[in-house]
């Protein structure tokens, strides 16, 4: 048992910590096919238009380039759509420009219309096969649609024809990610972070991975290192991520101490106190415990989460009609929450009522077959 840091798909762990949007990196040899800079993670899309003059371009080119120049630094936000139709202006003026394409492309990415961003980049690889940007760019966005097979498709093309893409290997090692092939997506973080070392964000997703396979201490290694490097990262969630690994290797005081940064930065975020709580039960905290989980369902009444984390609080103070209590007020909110059910098993036989303790217990195991062992280790037999 332990706080629920992860509720939503494994997509959402590295989309959130990559930057989608916010302007192209300014890469000078960004429509090299093999580009001599690297392309980090933490930057947004390549831009389609180098920002150096291009050797014996005719002046009509460098028009057009300059034209896209001006556009990628104007096309999010706010300037989303007058930037859409004036590429799509363009287009029908000069339909074989790829470089249009792919900028359109990149804004719907950016505004998150990734099925429009797909056609566009669909169309620039047919203009130009070889546009690592447009692979790049078209394996992203079926990443972001959960495509994840087409995603490494296209990202292997991309890193085939860019090999120092960083950004690429990120986003390709957050497919493998999603397909739980834990060890390929190390390997490509771990790639990324070589050609971008101070990239924070791989850190972290590449210690989500080592959390995902259990190994805690190389989790909590990239958690400190992102942490350390970047202070973009001194956020709520850079310190949840490392409290969730801290945690799991029963550093419980380290866990509250990265939570309670947490909690700082974002009183409103209800998970913090209600985690905060968790853990401090956990630790024999239980006044502290208390206090958070009761803020928790002031600011949040009746969350069934919050209500199994108190009932479990008052279980490990022995206040069996307290937890009996909550873990019937959760149950009411989500009958299915094996926490819940197995903790009101657990204070049932305690009270003597064996018979119906036993159900709750079975049922619970039926629905989370280890959480028995899970209990156990925190003292809940």
């Amino acid at each position: 048992m332990h706080p629920r840091i992860w509720r939503t798909s494994l997509a959402w762990i590295l989309s959130t910590q990559l930057i989608v949007a916010g302007g192209a990196a300014h890469l000078a040899q960004a429509a090299d096919p093999q580009p001599a800079l690297v392309l980090s993670a933490c930057h947004g899309m390549a831009s389609a238009a180098p920002f150096e003059p291009t050797p014996n371009a005719s002046t009509t080119a460098e028009r057009e380039r300059e034209f896209v120049r001006t556009i990628t630094d104007h096309m999010y936000g706010e300037g989303y759509e007058r930037s859409v139709q004036q590429l799509t202006d363009a287009i029908k003026r000069n339909p074989t420009n790829s470089i249009f394409y792919i900028t359109r492309g990149q804004a719907h990415y950016g505004h998150h219309e990734f099925a429009r961003a797909v056609e566009d980049f669909n169309h620039a690889i047919m203009l130009d096969p070889d546009s690592w940007i447009a692979y790049s760019g078209r394996g992203e966005a079926y990443e972001r649609m959960f495509e994840h097979d087409r995603a490494i498709d296209d990202l292997d093309r991309a890193v085939q024809l860019s090999p120092r893409n960083a950004r690429a290997l990120t986003f390709r090692g957050s497919a493998y990610l999603n397909k739980r092939e834990y060890d390929r997506a190390i390997d490509d973080f771990s790639r990324a972070n070589k050609l971008d070392p101070r990239c924070s964000a791989v850190l972290v997703a590449r210690g989500t991975v080592y959390e995902l396979q259990g190994d805690r201490n190389s989790a909590i290694a990239d958690h400190d290192a992102a942490l350390e490097l970047n202070a973009r990262w001194l956020n709520p969630r850079g310190f949840t991520l490392r409290a969730s690994a801290y945690g799991k290797t029963g550093q419980y005081d380290l866990a509250i101490r990265d939570l309670s940064q947490a909690r700082g930065r974002d009183a409103k975020n209800v998970s913090f106190w209600n985690n905060l709580c968790l853990y401090q039960a956990i630790a024999g905290a239980f006044d502290k415990a208390l206090a958070n989980c009761n803020e928790a369902l002031r600011r949040q009444p009746d969350d069934p989460h919050v209500l199994d984390s108190r009932g479990f609080t008052y279980l490990k103070m022995g206040s069996l009609d307290e937890a009996l209590s909550d873990y019937e007020a959760a149950l009411r909110k989500d009958p299915k929450l094996a926490n819940s059910l197995y903790g009101r098993g657990v204070a049932k036989r305690l009270r003597g009522d064996f018979a119906a303790g036993e159900i709750d217990l079975v049922t619970a195991q039926a629905l989370k077959p280890n959480i028995a062992e899970e209990m156990a280790q925190l003292g809940v037999k």
